[in-house]
């Protein structure tokens, strides 16, 4: 579809000042919480290299032309740089809250930040030449990613995803490693397709105001299917890729921003209402956390009835935190991970596990880190398919090296107890690639991004000449959230440079399987 770019410029102005102005504003609360030299230096810090970042990658000629590489870049700023002065703000708490190494913590995230969008500018300025975006591009053309889903197909879409939701939910428990199960897990990654009918100017559709309704519908289905799963996630990421669509539809232009007083009223209208559902979404992310111990022995039924007497149960939101803090610190008693109660907030903006990380790093032996590399190489050949491990004759341990997160293998090798793989601790791709080369992991992540770029710009055709047209594909869509933090400790996001390289991994199999999908569709239609 045709943007418009004198409205999209505008637009662009317009969500830069409100991000200075938000950036601002949370570092003097900052200096006006903790005065200390160290915070200050911090918030400096952060202050700076958020208004330099806002203005670099807010130009039409950056997020409008290469949009989803810009939105990794963005997703970073906020997460080690714009949210956690503004996460620690509404708690109270200063920025280096319960850090150890703040200043390292600092340096590492500032030092990557400034490779990671040199990188971007290689990119962009080279691109023409690798071609690697054409590469990419024409293999997403043959897989028919940019295909139009709208009306019948999309019915197909719907039908499939709740078919392998409802099976997923009903045959889980003792399937763990049923291979039909995990195929059906991969088509749930397309849940929230639908919720492309709200912008149908970025995918190349016509608006029809009477999806609405049936979207709602659809909405409230996916939510029982939450519940039902105890998974919290895929819901609040859809909403999140929701969100991110909204923002891209204003950013091109389809919708022009007015600093009228219809929208101040609307925006105080937004405002009001994020306020009164956070204490509501805090309880049912807390009622998903205490019905999840008896989520593999109850059935489905009974799992909703628990899950709403949890929510039900819960009268003081910072109590249950506060209690569940603690049972974590007990169980986890060498790691902590604590750095806002809010328990969505934690996931969003949490530095704590960057620091966790140096922290062992600074602990580990050349030996010890050697065994870390090593277990890391097994996680990266462990992406391969095991038909393909098997033929090469490749000596990999698939399950064992699968079987905890790079922060359980990093405590580990520190501590020595075995039973620490398994529990999940969140690590840092800072920390785990510091372990594995030394300073020189900025220059191999650069040469990581550079390859990465190109791949995620290619889910979306843009052309921002006057009058020029944008169709983002559907897989885009629905990798918003996981690739606007990929870079990051952020749910979905990258805690070391095996996961990173899985994003490669995702753009071959996602649009392998959205062909699969669109080929049965085909059939049934005949």
């Amino acid at each position: 579809m045709n943007l418009n770019l004198p409205i999209a410029n505008h637009n662009l102005a317009i969500t830069r000042f409100f991000f200075v102005i938000a950036i601002v504003i949370s570092f003097f609360c900052q200096i006006y919480i903790d005065s200390s030299n160290l915070n200050i230096i911090y918030n400096v810090t952060a202050l700076v290299i958020s208004i330099i970042s806002i203005t670099y990658l807010f130009q039409k000629n950056i997020i409008l032309k290469h949009p989803i590489s810009s939105l990794s870049i963005l997703g970073y700023v906020l997460y080690y740089f714009i949210l956690p002065p503004l996460a620690t703000n509404s708690e109270g708490k200063s920025i280096i809250n319960n850090l150890i190494l703040p200043l390292q913590t600092l340096i590492h995230t500032s030092l990557l930040l400034c490779f990671l969008i040199t990188s971007h500018i290689i990119y962009i300025e080279t691109n023409q030449y690798f071609k690697l975006s054409n590469i990419w591009k024409r293999y997403f053309i043959f897989c028919n990613i940019f295909s139009n889903i709208s009306g019948l197909k999309l019915t197909f879409f719907v039908f499939l995803v709740l078919l392998s939701q409802l099976s997923t939910i009903f045959f889980k428990t003792g399937n763990e490693d049923n291979e039909f199960l995990k195929l059906l897990q991969g088509i749930n990654y397309f849940i929230f397709l639908p919720f492309i009918l709200l912008n149908p100017g970025l995918f190349n559709l016509k608006e029809n105001k009477n999806h609405y309704l049936l979207l709602f519908y659809y909405f409230i289905t996916i939510l029982l299917v939450g519940v039902l799963l105890n998974g919290r996630s895929f819901v609040f990421l859809g909403i999140a890729s929701i969100f991110i669509s909204y923002l891209f539809n204003f950013g091109y232009g389809f919708v022009k921003l007015s600093l009228s007083k219809t929208f101040f009223l609307r925006f105080f209208v937004c405002v009001l209402c994020v306020f009164f559902l956070i204490n509501p979404i805090t309880k049912l992310s807390i009622a998903f956390v205490m019905a999840r111990n008896v989520r593999n022995d109850i059935s489905p039924i009974e799992l909703i009835n628990e899950t709403v007497f949890q929510y039900r149960a819960i009268e003081n939101p910072k109590e249950i935190l506060e209690s569940l803090k603690e049972l974590q610190e007990s169980s986890l008693s060498l790691w902590d991970e604590h750095y806002v109660d809010n328990p969505f907030l934690a996931r969003l903006c949490n530095l704590k596990f960057a620091d966790n990380s140096l922290v062992i790093i600074n602990e580990l032996s050349i030996d010890e880190k050697a065994k870390f590399r090593q277990i890391e190489l097994h996680k990266i050949i462990s992406l391969l398919p095991y038909p393909i491990i098997k033929v090469l004759n490749i000596s990999v341990d698939k399950n064992e090296v699968t079987s905890g997160s790079s922060g359980d293998f990093l405590f580990y090798i520190q501590t020595g107890d075995i039973n620490s793989i398994g529990t999940f601790r969140t690590g840092s791709l800072i920390g785990s690639s510091f372990a594995i080369f030394g300073w020189y992991y900025l220059i191999i992540l650069s040469f990581v991004f550079f390859l990465i770029f190109p791949a995620i710009d290619s889910l979306a055709i843009t052309n921002i000449h006057q009058n020029g047209t944008i169709h983002f594909s559907p897989i885009a869509f629905v990798s918003f959230f996981p690739l606007l933090f990929c870079f990051t400790s952020a749910a979905t996001g990258s805690e070391s440079i095996s996961s990173l390289l899985g994003i490669f991994r995702m753009l071959i199999e996602k649009p392998i399987l959205f062909y699969i999908i669109l080929k049965l569709i085909s059939l049934a239609k005949k």
